[in-house]
C-alpha cells in the first residue's frame, strides 16, 4: 500500500527542517570567542605620518683653522633631531625649533669637503650634505727703509685668514723677529749686519710658510743744489745731500787756500739740508764732501771763493 502526499505538505515539511538547523547554527555562533574579534590587515608605511628629515649646509672659514656651519633641517619636529658634521670637521649640533643651526668648529685640516646628515629620533637620517673649504695659503710682502748708523726699518703686510698677532721671523744680513698688527701689517727697526738680502719667514698652523726677500742696499750719497752767496759780510754755502738716510750725515769743508775754514763740519737736517756761514773777508779754493753711514762717499764738489 502507498500513501500519497500532496506537494504542497511536502515543501512545508522541508522548509521546516532547514528552519531549525539555521536556529541552532546560529545559537553556537553567538557564543563563539571568535565573534567580535577584529579583522587583522597589512598597513603600508607609506600612508603613516613619518617623513624622512633634509638638509642643506653652507660653510665659510672665519679663521686659520676655525670654520662657521650653517644651515637648516626640514622634519616635522626638527628640535629633536641631531645633526652630525663629518669629513674635515668632527662635530654635532642641534637645530632650533625653527630648524636652523649655527656652529664655530676647529677643522681637522686646511682644506677639504665637510658633510652633515640629519638623524631623526626614529633614526632615519636625511640626505647627506657636502660643502668643500679651504684656508687660503699666507702670503707676505716685506720692504727696506733706512735709519741712523746700520740701522734699517723692515716692515711688510702679512695677507692671512689669522692675520693679527703673527710672529715673522728674519734671516740674512738682519736677523730677529716681529710681531703682526691688528690689520696683519709689521714694522721692526733692526741692525743690519752689513749690506746683502734679508728674508722675512711666516709659519701657519698647517706648516705651510710664506717668505719675501728685500735687499739692504746703498748708494753713493751726492752733495747737490750747492748755492754761494755773499750776504752782510758773509759767505753762505748751502745745499742738499741726497741719500737713503741723509739725516745724520757731516758735510766736511776744506780749503788749502783759506786756512781759517779748513775742516769746518755741518750737519745735515731732517730735510736731507746743510749750511755753512763765515766771513766773506775770505778768498780762495773751497771744497765740500760726506761720507755715509756705510762709508761710502760723495763726489768731491769745488768752488772758488772771489
Amino acid at each position: 500500500m502507498f500513501r500519497i502526499f500532496s506537494s504542497s505538505r511536502l515543501f512545508k515539511r522541508d522548509a521546516n527542517k532547514i528552519g531549525r538547523r539555521k536556529k541552532r547554527f546560529t545559537q553556537v555562533h553567538s557564543h563563539s570567542p571568535w565573534r567580535n574579534r577584529a579583522r587583522l590587515g597589512v598597513e603600508g608605511l607609506e600612508s603613516r605620518d613619518c617623513p624622512t628629515p633634509s638638509i642643506t649646509l653652507t660653510a665659510a672659514v672665519i679663521g686659520i683653522n676655525t670654520v662657521s656651519l650653517k644651515g637648516s633641517v626640514s622634519d616635522s619636529s626638527p628640535c629633536l633631531d641631531t645633526v652630525t658634521f663629518g669629513g674635515v670637521v668632527n662635530a654635532s649640533t642641534k637645530p632650533g625649533t625653527d630648524g636652523c643651526f649655527s656652529l664655530q668648529t676647529t677643522l681637522r685640516d686646511y682644506q677639504g669637503v665637510v658633510s652633515a646628515v640629519a638623524i631623526d629620533p626614529q633614526s632615519q637620517t636625511s640626505n647627506r650634505a657636502t660643502v668643500s673649504v679651504s684656508v687660503p695659503a699666507p702670503t707676505l710682502s716685506l720692504s727696506v727703509c733706512y735709519g741712523t748708523d746700520h740701522q734699517v726699518i723692515l716692515s711688510g703686510i702679512l695677507n692671512a685668514t689669522s692675520s693679527e698677532s703673527q710672529s715673522i721671523s728674519f734671516n740674512g744680513v738682519v736677523c730677529g723677529r716681529t710681531t703682526t698688527g691688528r690689520s696683519g701689517s709689521f714694522s721692526s727697526t733692526v741692525t743690519a749686519s752689513g749690506l746683502g738680502k734679508v728674508t722675512a719667514n711666516y709659519t701657519d698652523c698647517w706648516n705651510r710658510t710664506a717668505t719675501a726677500q728685500a735687499t739692504v742696499a746703498n748708494t753713493r750719497p751726492q752733495l747737490q743744489n750747492v748755492t754761494i752767496v755773499q750776504q752782510s759780510g758773509f759767505w753762505i754755502i748751502s745745499g742738499n745731500v741726497v741719500d737713503e738716510h741723509p739725516q745724520g750725515l757731516t758735510v766736511g769743508l776744506t780749503s788749502t787756500d783759506i786756512p781759517s775754514i779748513n775742516g769746518m763740519t755741518a750737519t745735515v737736517d731732517q730735510y736731507g739740508q746743510f749750511s755753512f756761514r763765515f766771513s766773506s773777508c775770505v778768498k780762495g779754493w773751497i771744497n765740500l764732501d760726506t761720507t755715509d753711514w756705510w762709508a761710502s762717499q760723495s763726489i768731491l764738489f769745488s768752488d772758488l771763493l772771489a
